[in-house]
């Protein structure tokens, strides 16, 4: 009964990728317009462990955005901070 074409809950294996590829497109459609980063973000632009990124924004002084409380709580990063600490960081070639 649960392989055949009428059952209602029944996902076909083709028909996957679609649905995810939809539920990833959705995820942060915005996330290029958005004023803040997460310690995540950070890890892949950096390429750096979080504790790294941690340890970084406490020295840098960025402001920590923090929403919700205890462990389901989570930070987020301005940034405009974040690439004006990237900028002053930077060393010029030329």
């Amino acid at each position: 009964m649960f392989g055949s074409d009428d059952h209602p809950f029944e996902i076909r294996s083709k028909e996957i990728p679609q649905v995810m590829a939809g539920a990833a497109s959705q995820k942060h459609p915005d996330s290029e317009a958005s004023p803040y980063l997460s310690p995540r973000e950070l890890t892949t632009r950096w390429r750096c462990s979080r504790a790294t990124v941690d340890n970084i924004s406490r020295r840098a002084g960025f402001t920590r955005v923090c929403l919700g409380e205890g462990r389901n709580g989570i930070v987020r990063f301005l940034r405009k901070e974040v690439e004006a600490y990237e900028q002053q960081r930077s060393i010029g070639g030329n």
